[in-house]
């Protein structure tokens, strides 16, 4: 290249205050379109969520079917991720697939189930036995010594067993291998009749509601023991009574160690357990109630209403209200008043039954379900996602993805 080419060339100069501007402005444009395309695939991301949230599936394909060649007198419950089925002859437990994971033989008129996370407690109603089991295989068998009323077991394998004899009550707390832990006993002139009792996931506190009469007023009586430092210095390690006059008691249920509900006829009754117990907050039913439902995190009702809207025009019905466990309710919708029953699901989701229909609904009162079957609907099992399910029907077991 000689001198004249050479001419040709201009030289630039650049300052460092320059250059470093431009290398800002490079890097903030950069910046600008990264989060441009994170804003894009998170705005994705949401319609994506909002569609299946709110997506509502009216069909459904069934993808297994299998005959029942069980029993007429043949139960089934869910016990975790498989199928507990149960009759008086015996109880199996079986996966998904159908593959046996354990079976317990024995004879009751009057087989008694209660499951509580990992275990089961099977007792023969007005026996003398219970069997305990997990979700892997049976841990052994309690004889005891009077008539079986009621089981109630715990999260980590206890079980308490309500027992009588000559119209006394006796109750036993026993852990997984069959030891006995504690013993009380209650006599009906003083008490009353045991109706429902619960116990709490670490087995530290019972409540046990009488119907009682000792004051000539049939009320609802609920006593609650603490079996930890809070109960010790107390009398028969009770920590508080509550009465509800003319109100019978029909189920109770903790959602933790410190939290229980109790359903009467009349109304729900939330607790706190915590040292002394206290009532939580309260909910009246609207009407008469026909079913209930309930796990850790949600329970609810289904009942008849008839009550005024705000412009004062008179409405009747019969509705399925859902809460938390705080008692904050998550929906209420209108439902047939001939439905045979509501479960709540493993996800949540809440279903209602009407012979060969179903319609299930999330937590938030989001219909994602409605379909028909050919035959009634006895049990309903979640499988792997929130549109598997395992149905049990009157002559046959389907799995269904819906669609």
């Amino acid at each position: 290249m000689d001198n004249q080419q050479k001419k040709k060339f201009t030289k630039i100069e650049t300052s460092e205050k320059e250059f470093d501007q431009r290398l800002r402005a490079h890097r903030h444009k950069v910046i600008r379109l990264v989060a441009l395309g994170i804003a894009a695939v998170l705005l994705i991301i949401c319609l994506i969520m909002l569609f299946l949230h709110f997506r509502t599936y009216k069909g459904y394909a069934v993808e297994k079917e299998i005959n029942r060649t069980d029993k007429a007198d043949v139960q089934y419950k869910e016990f975790g991720k498989n199928l507990l089925k149960y009759s008086r002859d015996g109880a199996f437990l079986v996966d998904n697939t159908g593959k046996l994971l354990w079976n317990q033989t024995y004879e009751m008129n009057d087989p008694m189930v209660n499951i509580c996370k990992n275990y089961v407690a099977i007792a023969s109603g007005s026996g003398n036995e219970v069997y305990l089991a997990d979700n892997e295989k049976t841990k052994g068998k309690i004889d005891t010594p009077m008539a079986i009323r009621q089981i109630a077991m715990a999260a980590q394998g206890s079980v308490a067993v309500l027992m009588e004899e000559d119209e006394d009550y006796y109750i036993t707390l026993y852990d997984i291998e069959g030891t006995a832990l504690a013993h009380g006993e209650f006599h009906m002139e003083k008490s009353g009749v045991p109706l429902t009792m619960a116990i709490s996931d670490d087995c530290k506190n019972l409540a046990i509601a009488f119907l009682d009469m000792t004051e000539g007023v049939v009320k609802t009586t609920v006593h609650f023991y603490n079996f930890s430092d809070a109960g010790q210095e107390e009398i028969d390690s009770i920590v508080g009574k509550f009465s509800y006059p003319g109100e019978m008691a029909v189920q109770m249920d903790f959602f933790d160690n410190n939290k229980l509900l109790l359903y009467t006829d009349q109304k729900a009754i939330i607790y706190n357990c915590t040292d002394k117990p206290k009532e939580e907050k309260v909910i009246t039913y609207p009407g008469k109630v026909q079913s209930i439902i309930g796990d850790d995190e949600y329970w609810g009702f289904t009942c008849d209403y008839d009550e005024k809207n705000k412009e004062g025009e008179r409405q009747t019905g019969h509705a399925l209200t859902l809460y938390n466990m705080n008692g904050e309710e998550q929906f209420r919708k209108n439902i047939a008043k001939n439905n045979t029953g509501i479960e709540l699901l493993e996800n949540h989701y809440v279903v209602v039954k009407e012979e060969k229909k179903c319609t299930f609904f999330d937590s938030k009162g989001v219909e994602k379900f409605k379909g028909s079957f050919d035959e009634p609907v006895e049990v309903i099992k979640k499988l792997d996602t929130n549109i598997n399910y395992q149905m049990i029907l009157e002559t046959k077991i389907i799995e269904i993805r819906m669609k």
